[in-house]
């Protein structure tokens, strides 16, 4: 796209919005700005080609695979935009608050990073843009696929994939410091910069409980999706991540294994599949339930849910 649309909406002797700008990192960069305008939106870019490419997401990014966030393509942005926050002033094209809720740096899926660029302007130009992030809140996977709609050329959709690092409720405005919520879209013009307290709370997206060594765990899927230990004590609250991972299973299963944490990520090691599909297999001879055991796991293609080394 070029910056000549985006210059052509400001006028810099009025807002400090940046007007260009050189990449400092050898790695390619993204940003996500809380932009309180006439409407609020988060505006999502990323580095490529010496601008960034910008989406406009209504309902903001989310760490869930289920929210598939609405996202308008917008004009390329100036790579020194992704320092920018401060208030655009009244009168002015998006006139309002603009914060960085998230910033760090992106990749393609490539295993080679040498194809990195090449795959991202593969993706851009055939509408399905996948890439990993390495931000402060978001991290994994994810895909911006664009909407097949003849009215409107640039509406695309932005969504988590399901990895270590999703999540089945989240919400981004949780984040947002109440200083910054409060002042809207500073439409009266009564405030000329940002409240001290603007940053962006912290989010942990790691497992927040202890670990319960030495404790295997029975889990349950179908209707019912559930994580035991050892004591009988339901552990769902404490294996959030793997609690989603088990419910995306659809067979009414319930099987025993460990839980091992392997650098950031709990996995679980299934050691013994107690029955399937309501059909006990506690009676079944141990060479039969083994194969049914590796038959299932297999059909989960689960990064966590594995079959154990025992």
């Amino acid at each position: 796209m070029g910056l000549e649309t985006y210059v052509k909406k400001r006028d810099f002797k009025q807002t400090s919005e940046p007007k260009g700008g050189k990449s400092d990192s050898k790695n390619l960069s993204f940003v996500i700005q809380r932009h309180h305008a006439s409407r609020l939106h988060y505006d999502f870019r990323l580095e490529l080609d010496g601008t960034l490419k910008s989406w406009a997401v209504p309902k903001g990014p989310s760490l869930n695979p289920n929210d598939k966030r609405l996202a308008m393509m917008v004009e390329d942005h100036p790579i020194d935009y992704q320092h920018f926050e401060g208030i655009i002033p009244n009168g002015n094209y998006g006139a309002g608050v603009v914060i960085i809720w998230d910033k760090g740096t992106y990749t393609s899926l490539a295993d080679d990073r040498k194809d990195d660029i090449t795959q991202l302007r593969a993706g851009l130009k055939s509408g399905n843009l996948k890439f990993r992030l390495d931000g402060d809140i978001l991290k994994g996977e994810f895909a911006l696929v664009k909407i097949k709609n003849p009215k409107d050329d640039n509406a695309w959709l932005l969504i988590k994939h399901r990895d270590e690092f999703a999540v089945d409720d989240f919400d981004s405005e949780n984040l947002v410091p109440d200083a910054v919520k409060k002042m809207k879209n500073n439409k009266e013009g009564k405030a000329k910069a940002l409240p001290k307290q603007h940053k962006v709370k912290e989010f942990d997206n790691s497992e927040t409980a202890e670990e319960e060594e030495d404790q295997y765990f029975t889990a349950y899927t179908g209707k019912e999706v559930m994580l035991v230990n050892g004591d009988k004590n339901d552990a769902s609250k404490t294996y959030k991540k793997l609690i989603s991972e088990l419910k995306a299973v659809k067979r009414e299963a319930v099987f025993e294994g460990e839980i091992v944490k392997e650098g950031r990520t709990n996995k679980f090691k299934i050691t013994d599949l107690i029955s399937l599909d309501e059909h006990d297999l506690s009676g079944l001879e141990p060479k039969k339930r083994s194969k049914l055991l590796e038959a299932f796991v297999e059909q989960l293609g689960s990064n966590l849910i594995v079959l154990s080394d025992e």
